[in-house]
Protein backbone atom coordinates (compact mmCIF):
# COMPACT_ATOMS: atom_id res chain seq x y z
CA UNK A 1 0.00 0.00 0.00
CA UNK A 2 0.81 2.87 -0.94
CA UNK A 3 1.20 5.54 2.26
CA UNK A 4 2.90 8.77 0.40
CA UNK A 5 0.26 11.57 0.35
CA UNK A 6 0.21 12.96 -2.79
CA UNK A 7 -1.02 16.98 -4.12
CA UNK A 8 -3.51 17.80 -6.61
CA UNK A 9 -0.77 17.54 -9.27
CA UNK A 10 0.20 14.08 -8.24
CA UNK A 11 3.44 15.04 -6.58
CA UNK A 12 4.57 13.12 -3.31
CA UNK A 13 5.81 14.63 -0.55
CA UNK A 14 9.17 13.44 -0.63
CA UNK A 15 9.82 14.43 -4.50
CA UNK A 16 9.09 17.79 -3.09
CA UNK A 17 11.82 17.00 -0.30
CA UNK A 18 14.11 15.85 -2.82
CA UNK A 19 13.87 18.67 -5.05
CA UNK A 20 14.46 21.09 -2.61
CA UNK A 21 17.35 19.14 -1.57
CA UNK A 22 18.76 19.37 -5.13
CA UNK A 23 18.24 23.07 -5.07
CA UNK A 24 19.76 23.62 -2.26
CA UNK A 25 22.86 21.50 -2.88
CA UNK A 26 22.83 23.03 -6.13
CA UNK A 27 22.97 26.66 -5.19
CA UNK A 28 25.70 25.73 -2.47
CA UNK A 29 27.60 24.38 -5.36
CA UNK A 30 27.22 27.45 -7.37
CA UNK A 31 27.98 29.53 -4.41
CA UNK A 32 30.90 28.00 -3.54
CA UNK A 33 31.93 28.16 -7.27
CA UNK A 34 31.47 32.16 -7.51
CA UNK A 35 32.11 33.29 -4.05
CA UNK A 36 34.81 30.69 -2.27
CA UNK A 37 38.36 31.57 -2.43
CA UNK A 38 40.17 29.49 -4.74
CA UNK A 39 43.54 30.73 -3.02
CA UNK A 40 45.05 28.82 -0.73
CA UNK A 41 46.54 29.46 2.57
CA UNK A 42 50.41 28.56 3.28
CA UNK A 43 52.90 30.19 5.64
CA UNK A 44 54.27 32.59 3.70
CA UNK A 45 57.65 34.80 4.68
CA UNK A 46 57.03 38.77 4.38
CA UNK A 47 57.88 41.25 1.87
CA UNK A 48 61.47 42.18 2.53
CA UNK A 49 61.87 45.25 4.27
CA UNK A 50 63.47 47.64 1.80
CA UNK A 51 62.55 51.04 3.33
CA UNK A 52 64.64 53.42 2.08
CA UNK A 53 65.52 52.21 -1.33
CA UNK A 54 64.19 53.10 -4.40
CA UNK A 55 61.37 51.36 -5.91
CA UNK A 56 59.61 51.12 -9.53
CA UNK A 57 56.05 49.93 -10.08
CA UNK A 58 55.34 48.81 -13.59
CA UNK A 59 51.66 48.72 -14.42
CA UNK A 60 50.45 47.30 -18.23
CA UNK A 61 46.81 49.22 -16.73
CA UNK A 62 46.08 52.23 -15.39
CA UNK A 63 44.46 50.62 -12.04
CA UNK A 64 47.15 47.80 -11.95
CA UNK A 65 49.44 49.77 -10.04
CA UNK A 66 46.62 50.41 -7.15
CA UNK A 67 44.93 46.94 -6.86
CA UNK A 68 48.46 45.21 -6.73
CA UNK A 69 50.71 47.98 -4.50
CA UNK A 70 48.73 50.57 -3.14
CA UNK A 71 49.62 49.85 0.38
CA UNK A 72 53.46 48.82 -0.25
CA UNK A 73 53.33 52.48 -1.98
CA UNK A 74 52.29 53.86 1.16
CA UNK A 75 54.82 51.31 3.26
CA UNK A 76 57.56 52.71 1.05
CA UNK A 77 56.73 56.41 1.02
CA UNK A 78 56.45 56.07 4.84
CA UNK A 79 60.02 55.17 5.07
CA UNK A 80 61.27 57.29 2.58
CA UNK A 81 61.41 55.58 -0.36
CA UNK A 82 61.28 57.37 -3.97
CA UNK A 83 58.47 55.33 -5.44
CA UNK A 84 57.67 55.88 -9.44
CA UNK A 85 55.20 54.68 -11.26
CA UNK A 86 55.48 53.20 -14.98
CA UNK A 87 51.96 53.26 -17.03
CA UNK A 88 52.99 51.15 -20.12
CA UNK A 89 49.46 51.62 -21.53
CA UNK A 90 46.30 53.96 -21.13
CA UNK A 91 43.99 51.42 -21.00
CA UNK A 92 42.33 52.68 -24.65
CA UNK A 93 40.82 49.19 -25.70
CA UNK A 94 38.69 48.44 -23.37
CA UNK A 95 35.10 47.86 -25.00
CA UNK A 96 32.54 50.45 -23.70
CA UNK A 97 29.68 50.24 -26.05
CA UNK A 98 29.07 49.16 -29.42
CA UNK A 99 30.55 50.80 -32.43
CA UNK A 100 33.05 52.61 -30.61
CA UNK A 101 34.81 55.39 -32.83
CA UNK A 102 38.62 55.54 -32.02
CA UNK A 103 38.07 58.89 -30.86
CA UNK A 104 36.03 57.33 -28.09
CA UNK A 105 38.79 54.91 -27.20
CA UNK A 106 41.50 57.83 -27.23
CA UNK A 107 39.71 59.73 -25.22
CA UNK A 108 38.84 56.94 -22.57
CA UNK A 109 42.59 56.51 -22.15
CA UNK A 110 43.16 60.22 -21.46
CA UNK A 111 40.24 59.75 -18.92
CA UNK A 112 41.82 56.83 -17.32
CA UNK A 113 45.58 58.71 -17.16
CA UNK A 114 43.47 62.10 -15.31
CA UNK A 115 42.38 59.27 -13.09
CA UNK A 116 46.12 56.96 -12.18
CA UNK A 117 47.27 60.88 -11.04
CA UNK A 118 44.48 61.92 -8.77
CA UNK A 119 44.84 58.14 -7.83
CA UNK A 120 48.19 58.46 -7.39
CA UNK A 121 48.09 61.33 -5.55
CA UNK A 122 45.86 59.86 -2.94
CA UNK A 123 48.55 57.62 -2.06
CA UNK A 124 51.33 60.12 -1.42
CA UNK A 125 52.81 60.64 -5.13
CA UNK A 126 53.13 63.87 -7.47
CA UNK A 127 51.83 63.52 -11.15
CA UNK A 128 56.19 64.18 -11.85
CA UNK A 129 56.37 60.21 -10.26
CA UNK A 130 54.14 58.89 -13.16
CA UNK A 131 55.35 57.40 -16.29
CA UNK A 132 52.69 57.39 -19.29
CA UNK A 133 54.12 55.00 -22.05
CA UNK A 134 51.06 54.79 -24.17
CA UNK A 135 51.48 51.82 -25.43
CA UNK A 136 48.73 50.25 -27.08
CA UNK A 137 46.01 48.32 -24.96
CA UNK A 138 45.35 44.90 -26.10
CA UNK A 139 48.78 44.90 -28.09
CA UNK A 140 51.77 44.50 -25.56
CA UNK A 141 51.75 40.45 -26.43
CA UNK A 142 51.63 41.69 -30.56
CA UNK A 143 54.58 44.13 -29.79
CA UNK A 144 56.38 40.81 -27.95
CA UNK A 145 55.74 38.30 -30.24
CA UNK A 146 55.44 39.63 -33.96
CA UNK A 147 56.33 43.31 -33.87
CA UNK A 148 59.49 43.35 -32.38
CA UNK A 149 61.89 45.33 -34.70
CA UNK A 150 60.06 48.40 -35.74
CA UNK A 151 60.73 47.34 -39.24
CA UNK A 152 56.57 46.82 -39.45
CA UNK A 153 54.79 48.23 -36.63
CA UNK A 154 51.47 47.48 -34.71
CA UNK A 155 48.24 48.89 -35.48
CA UNK A 156 45.71 49.56 -32.31
CA UNK A 157 42.20 47.99 -33.64
CA UNK A 158 40.68 50.25 -31.46
CA UNK A 159 42.04 53.59 -31.73
CA UNK A 160 43.80 52.96 -35.42
CA UNK A 161 47.38 54.18 -34.92
CA UNK A 162 50.59 52.54 -34.74
CA UNK A 163 51.76 55.09 -32.64
CA UNK A 164 51.20 56.96 -29.56
CA UNK A 165 49.47 59.92 -29.64
CA UNK A 166 48.84 61.32 -26.43
CA UNK A 167 50.04 64.88 -25.16
CA UNK A 168 51.19 62.91 -21.89
CA UNK A 169 53.88 59.86 -23.15
CA UNK A 170 57.19 59.42 -22.12
CA UNK A 171 58.25 58.83 -25.94
CA UNK A 172 55.90 61.46 -28.05
CA UNK A 173 55.01 59.80 -30.92
CA UNK A 174 56.07 56.33 -29.40
CA UNK A 175 56.06 53.56 -32.23
CA UNK A 176 53.92 50.66 -31.32
CA UNK A 177 56.93 48.29 -31.83
CA UNK A 178 58.67 46.12 -28.64
CA UNK A 179 62.13 47.75 -29.21
CA UNK A 180 60.61 51.07 -28.70
CA UNK A 181 59.18 49.56 -25.73
CA UNK A 182 62.96 47.99 -24.18
CA UNK A 183 64.36 51.73 -24.63
CA UNK A 184 61.73 53.38 -22.78
CA UNK A 185 61.81 50.93 -19.62
CA UNK A 186 65.78 51.28 -19.85
CA UNK A 187 66.07 55.05 -20.11
CA UNK A 188 63.28 54.98 -16.74
CA UNK A 189 65.72 52.17 -15.03
CA UNK A 190 68.89 54.24 -15.59
CA UNK A 191 67.43 57.43 -14.24
CA UNK A 192 66.11 55.90 -11.39
CA UNK A 193 68.44 53.13 -11.02
CA UNK A 194 65.77 51.25 -8.83
CA UNK A 195 67.10 49.02 -5.75
CA UNK A 196 63.47 46.93 -6.64
CA UNK A 197 61.57 46.73 -9.64
CA UNK A 198 57.49 45.57 -9.19
CA UNK A 199 55.81 44.50 -12.30
CA UNK A 200 53.22 41.47 -13.36
CA UNK A 201 53.77 38.20 -13.20
CA UNK A 202 54.88 36.23 -16.14
CA UNK A 203 51.69 33.59 -15.63
CA UNK A 204 49.19 36.50 -15.39
CA UNK A 205 46.55 35.51 -17.61
CA UNK A 206 46.00 38.70 -19.57
CA UNK A 207 47.94 39.04 -22.13
CA UNK A 208 49.30 42.58 -21.56
CA UNK A 209 50.15 41.16 -18.46
CA UNK A 210 52.82 38.46 -19.11
CA UNK A 211 53.72 40.51 -21.77
CA UNK A 212 55.13 43.42 -19.83
CA UNK A 213 57.26 40.60 -17.33
CA UNK A 214 59.11 39.34 -20.52
CA UNK A 215 59.74 43.61 -21.36
CA UNK A 216 61.03 44.00 -18.14
CA UNK A 217 62.75 41.14 -17.23
CA UNK A 218 64.26 41.54 -21.00
CA UNK A 219 65.41 45.09 -20.58
CA UNK A 220 66.92 44.57 -16.98
CA UNK A 221 69.02 41.33 -17.62
CA UNK A 222 70.05 43.31 -21.02
CA UNK A 223 71.23 46.07 -18.43
CA UNK A 224 72.84 44.05 -16.39
CA UNK A 225 75.07 42.56 -19.05
CA UNK A 226 76.06 46.59 -20.31
CA UNK A 227 77.39 47.52 -17.28
CA UNK A 228 77.38 51.17 -18.50
CA UNK A 229 77.10 52.67 -15.46
CA UNK A 230 74.73 50.78 -14.21
CA UNK A 231 76.55 48.16 -11.53
CA UNK A 232 74.30 48.92 -9.27
CA UNK A 233 71.57 47.09 -11.10
CA UNK A 234 72.64 43.96 -10.87
CA UNK A 235 71.25 43.95 -7.19
CA UNK A 236 67.91 44.90 -8.19
CA UNK A 237 65.51 42.54 -7.04
CA UNK A 238 62.62 42.04 -9.08
CA UNK A 239 59.05 41.26 -7.65
CA UNK A 240 55.80 40.11 -9.42
CA UNK A 241 52.21 40.48 -8.78
CA UNK A 242 48.67 38.80 -9.97
CA UNK A 243 45.83 40.52 -11.43
CA UNK A 244 44.23 38.04 -13.82
CA UNK A 245 44.22 34.75 -12.89
CA UNK A 246 40.36 32.72 -13.31
CA UNK A 247 38.25 33.35 -10.63
CA UNK A 248 40.70 34.88 -8.22
CA UNK A 249 41.37 36.55 -5.85
CA UNK A 250 37.69 35.35 -3.88
CA UNK A 251 35.41 36.21 -1.98
CA UNK A 252 34.48 39.29 -4.14
CA UNK A 253 33.75 42.39 -2.61
CA UNK A 254 34.63 44.67 -0.08
CA UNK A 255 36.23 42.43 2.19
CA UNK A 256 39.04 44.18 4.00
CA UNK A 257 39.62 42.09 7.00
CA UNK A 258 39.84 39.26 4.57
CA UNK A 259 43.71 38.10 3.37
CA UNK A 260 44.82 37.34 -0.04
CA UNK A 261 46.15 34.02 -0.52
CA UNK A 262 48.24 32.47 -3.76
CA UNK A 263 46.32 31.16 -6.78
CA UNK A 264 46.27 27.27 -5.87
CA UNK A 265 47.42 26.38 -9.30
CA UNK A 266 50.39 29.08 -9.07
CA UNK A 267 51.64 28.20 -5.53
CA UNK A 268 52.80 24.84 -6.72
CA UNK A 269 55.03 26.40 -8.86
CA UNK A 270 58.85 27.52 -8.53
CA UNK A 271 57.21 31.19 -7.28
CA UNK A 272 58.63 31.94 -3.68
CA UNK A 273 55.62 33.87 -2.56
CA UNK A 274 55.60 36.74 0.32
CA UNK A 275 53.03 38.88 1.90
CA UNK A 276 53.04 42.31 3.25
CA UNK A 277 50.63 42.80 6.00
CA UNK A 278 48.59 46.56 5.91
CA UNK A 279 47.50 48.47 8.83
CA UNK A 280 43.25 48.95 8.38
CA UNK A 281 44.43 52.56 7.81
CA UNK A 282 46.57 51.39 4.73
CA UNK A 283 43.91 49.21 3.41
CA UNK A 284 41.27 51.96 3.62
CA UNK A 285 42.99 54.50 1.90
CA UNK A 286 43.82 52.33 -0.88
CA UNK A 287 40.30 50.66 -1.04
CA UNK A 288 39.52 54.91 -1.18
CA UNK A 289 42.36 55.22 -4.03
CA UNK A 290 41.21 51.95 -5.93
CA UNK A 291 37.46 54.02 -6.19
CA UNK A 292 39.39 56.91 -7.74
CA UNK A 293 39.38 54.87 -11.32
CA UNK A 294 35.60 55.35 -11.55
CA UNK A 295 35.72 54.18 -15.42
CA UNK A 296 36.69 50.87 -13.98
CA UNK A 297 34.50 50.47 -10.35
CA UNK A 298 31.29 51.49 -11.92
CA UNK A 299 31.13 48.75 -14.35
CA UNK A 300 33.86 45.92 -12.16
CA UNK A 301 32.92 46.83 -8.49
CA UNK A 302 33.12 43.81 -6.40
CA UNK A 303 36.00 42.39 -8.44
CA UNK A 304 38.18 45.75 -7.78
CA UNK A 305 37.14 45.74 -4.29
CA UNK A 306 38.77 42.39 -3.59
CA UNK A 307 42.07 43.61 -3.74
CA UNK A 308 41.04 45.50 -1.05
CA UNK A 309 42.32 43.06 1.34
CA UNK A 310 44.68 42.92 4.51
CA UNK A 311 47.96 42.26 3.10
CA UNK A 312 49.37 41.87 -0.19
CA UNK A 313 51.08 39.65 -2.10
CA UNK A 314 54.45 39.63 -4.34
CA UNK A 315 55.92 36.53 -5.53
CA UNK A 316 59.47 35.99 -7.10
CA UNK A 317 59.92 34.08 -10.27
CA UNK A 318 63.75 32.54 -9.97
CA UNK A 319 65.62 32.37 -13.35
CA UNK A 320 66.08 29.47 -14.39
CA UNK A 321 70.32 28.02 -14.61
CA UNK A 322 71.73 25.64 -17.09
CA UNK A 323 74.95 24.64 -15.32
CA UNK A 324 76.92 22.07 -17.36
CA UNK A 325 74.51 19.21 -17.48
CA UNK A 326 72.67 19.92 -14.18
CA UNK A 327 69.67 22.84 -13.47
CA UNK A 328 69.72 24.85 -11.30
CA UNK A 329 66.78 27.54 -9.56
CA UNK A 330 68.24 30.42 -8.84
CA UNK A 331 66.61 33.62 -6.88
CA UNK A 332 66.45 37.10 -8.08
CA UNK A 333 69.14 37.89 -5.42
CA UNK A 334 66.51 37.27 -3.11
CA UNK A 335 67.12 35.17 0.33
CA UNK A 336 63.64 33.76 1.34
CA UNK A 337 64.90 30.38 1.96
CA UNK A 338 63.39 27.10 1.78
CA UNK A 339 60.16 27.70 3.69
CA UNK A 340 57.63 27.84 0.76
CA UNK A 341 55.72 25.38 -0.11
CA UNK A 342 55.46 23.93 -3.28
CA UNK A 343 55.38 20.58 -5.30
CA UNK A 344 56.07 22.02 -9.00
CA UNK A 345 60.12 22.70 -8.44
CA UNK A 346 62.45 22.09 -11.29
CA UNK A 347 63.97 18.96 -11.67
CA UNK A 348 67.95 19.07 -10.75
CA UNK A 349 69.38 15.82 -11.76
CA UNK A 350 72.03 15.18 -14.19
CA UNK A 351 71.38 15.29 -17.52
CA UNK A 352 67.56 15.82 -17.57
CA UNK A 353 68.21 19.71 -17.84
CA UNK A 354 65.62 21.61 -16.17
CA UNK A 355 61.48 21.77 -16.17
CA UNK A 356 59.12 24.02 -15.38
CA UNK A 357 55.37 23.60 -14.63
CA UNK A 358 52.27 25.35 -16.80
CA UNK A 359 49.08 25.25 -14.41
CA UNK A 360 46.10 23.63 -16.33
CA UNK A 361 43.63 26.73 -17.64
CA UNK A 362 41.98 25.94 -20.05
CA UNK A 363 38.82 27.76 -21.13
CA UNK A 364 35.49 26.88 -21.79
CA UNK A 365 35.37 27.34 -25.71
CA UNK A 366 39.10 25.42 -25.58
CA UNK A 367 37.28 22.23 -23.73
CA UNK A 368 34.93 21.97 -26.16
CA UNK A 369 36.80 21.96 -29.21
CA UNK A 370 39.50 20.00 -27.14
CA UNK A 371 42.38 22.19 -27.57
CA UNK A 372 45.93 21.08 -26.18
CA UNK A 373 46.76 21.89 -23.09
CA UNK A 374 51.06 22.51 -21.85
CA UNK A 375 51.38 20.37 -18.97
CA UNK A 376 55.37 21.49 -19.19
CA UNK A 377 58.55 22.94 -20.72
CA UNK A 378 62.26 21.23 -19.93
CA UNK A 379 65.08 22.86 -21.56
CA UNK A 380 68.24 20.60 -21.48
CA UNK A 381 71.66 21.26 -23.11
CA UNK A 382 73.13 18.23 -25.25
CA UNK A 383 76.54 19.06 -26.35
CA UNK A 384 76.48 21.95 -28.86
CA UNK A 385 72.65 21.67 -29.29
CA UNK A 386 69.52 22.64 -27.43
CA UNK A 387 67.10 20.54 -26.43
CA UNK A 388 63.37 22.04 -25.94
CA UNK A 389 60.69 19.42 -24.51
CA UNK A 390 57.10 20.50 -24.51
CA UNK A 391 54.95 17.89 -22.89
CA UNK A 392 51.21 18.15 -23.12
CA UNK A 393 48.39 16.90 -20.84
CA UNK A 394 47.05 14.51 -24.05
CA UNK A 395 48.05 13.99 -27.21
CA UNK A 396 48.94 16.72 -30.19
CA UNK A 397 46.11 17.37 -32.71
CA UNK A 398 46.89 17.76 -35.97
CA UNK A 399 44.77 20.94 -36.46
CA UNK A 400 46.75 22.68 -33.51
CA UNK A 401 50.32 24.54 -33.99
CA UNK A 402 52.91 25.23 -31.04
CA UNK A 403 55.32 27.87 -31.50
CA UNK A 404 58.41 28.28 -29.59
CA UNK A 405 59.66 31.93 -29.17
CA UNK A 406 63.09 32.88 -28.10
CA UNK A 407 64.67 36.22 -27.13
CA UNK A 408 68.11 36.07 -26.99
CA UNK A 409 70.15 38.72 -24.25
CA UNK A 410 71.20 40.40 -25.48
CA UNK A 411 71.19 39.08 -29.34
CA UNK A 412 74.45 37.69 -30.49
CA UNK A 413 73.41 35.58 -33.94
CA UNK A 414 71.88 38.47 -36.26
CA UNK A 415 68.32 37.42 -35.17
CA UNK A 416 66.48 39.80 -32.60
CA UNK A 417 63.85 37.18 -31.83
CA UNK A 418 63.64 33.24 -32.92
CA UNK A 419 60.64 32.28 -33.73
CA UNK A 420 60.20 28.33 -34.51
CA UNK A 421 56.63 27.21 -35.21
CA UNK A 422 55.81 23.79 -35.73
CA UNK A 423 52.47 22.23 -37.90
CA UNK A 424 51.04 19.57 -39.80
CA UNK A 425 54.83 17.79 -39.53
CA UNK A 426 56.70 21.04 -40.76
CA UNK A 427 59.20 23.33 -38.83
CA UNK A 428 59.21 27.01 -39.87
CA UNK A 429 62.01 29.64 -38.65
CA UNK A 430 60.60 33.50 -38.46
CA UNK A 431 58.30 32.39 -41.38
CA UNK A 432 60.64 30.56 -43.73
CA UNK A 433 60.07 26.79 -43.97
CA UNK A 434 63.38 24.65 -42.80
CA UNK A 435 61.83 21.29 -42.28
CA UNK A 436 64.65 20.02 -44.33
CA UNK A 437 67.44 21.65 -42.90
CA UNK A 438 69.35 19.35 -41.18
CA UNK A 439 70.56 21.28 -38.50
CA UNK A 440 66.83 21.26 -36.32
CA UNK A 441 66.24 17.75 -35.27
CA UNK A 442 61.96 17.93 -34.46
CA UNK A 443 59.29 16.13 -33.97
CA UNK A 444 56.71 14.35 -31.88
CA UNK A 445 58.42 12.02 -29.50
CA UNK A 446 55.30 11.02 -28.11
CA UNK A 447 52.29 11.43 -29.15
CA UNK A 448 52.05 14.05 -25.87
CA UNK A 449 55.69 15.30 -26.11
CA UNK A 450 57.18 17.57 -28.71
CA UNK A 451 61.09 17.97 -29.27
CA UNK A 452 63.00 20.46 -30.86
CA UNK A 453 66.87 20.23 -31.14
CA UNK A 454 68.45 23.68 -31.93
CA UNK A 455 72.63 24.52 -32.58
CA UNK A 456 73.41 26.64 -29.45
CA UNK A 457 75.04 29.14 -30.98
CA UNK A 458 71.87 29.74 -33.29
CA UNK A 459 70.16 31.10 -30.13
CA UNK A 460 72.89 33.01 -27.96
CA UNK A 461 75.85 33.99 -27.45
CA UNK A 462 75.62 35.76 -24.40
CA UNK A 463 74.28 32.60 -22.76
CA UNK A 464 71.23 33.98 -21.46
CA UNK A 465 67.40 34.05 -23.23
CA UNK A 466 63.84 34.34 -22.72
CA UNK A 467 61.77 31.72 -23.58
CA UNK A 468 58.32 30.49 -24.09
CA UNK A 469 55.58 28.36 -25.73
CA UNK A 470 52.07 28.94 -27.26
CA UNK A 471 49.81 26.39 -28.37
CA UNK A 472 47.69 28.33 -31.89
CA UNK A 473 44.76 26.71 -33.98
CA UNK A 474 43.45 28.81 -36.77
CA UNK A 475 45.96 31.94 -35.78
CA UNK A 476 43.97 32.22 -32.06
CA UNK A 477 46.51 31.54 -29.33
CA UNK A 478 44.22 29.17 -26.89
CA UNK A 479 47.00 28.01 -24.33
CA UNK A 480 51.16 29.50 -23.78
CA UNK A 481 53.79 27.95 -20.77
CA UNK A 482 55.17 31.21 -19.20
CA UNK A 483 58.27 32.93 -20.80
CA UNK A 484 60.89 32.46 -18.45
CA UNK A 485 64.93 33.40 -18.31
CA UNK A 486 66.80 31.14 -19.09
CA UNK A 487 70.46 31.35 -18.35
CA UNK A 488 73.57 29.01 -19.55
CA UNK A 489 76.39 28.43 -17.43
Amino acid sequence: MNTEKNNDNGWSTSRYVAAALFVAVSAIGLYYYLFINPGIRVPLPDYPDRLGQSVLIVAPHNDDEALASGGVIQKHLAGGATVKVVLVTNGDGQFRRPFMKPKEYTSLGERRQRETIAAMKHVGLKESDIYFLSYPDQGMNRMWDEYWDCKKLFRSKHTGQDHSIYEKSFTPGAPYCGMAVVRDLRQIILENKPKMIIAPHPNDLHPDHWAVNAFVVYTLEKLKKEKIGNEALAKTELLTYVVHFGRWPMPRGNFKKASLDPPKALIKLDTKWMREDLTPEMTLRKFETIKLYPSQFEIMTRYLESFARRNELFGVVPDLVLQGSSSLVRGNQMELGDEVAGDGKMTEEENLGLTYMDPRHIGFISEIRRYNNIRSVTIRKDGGMILFIVELRDKMKNSNQMMIHIKPIPNGTGRESVVFLYSAGSLFLNGANVSKDQRYSYGLEKPDVFTLSVPKDELTSSGEMIVGVELINNGINFDKAAYRLVKFE
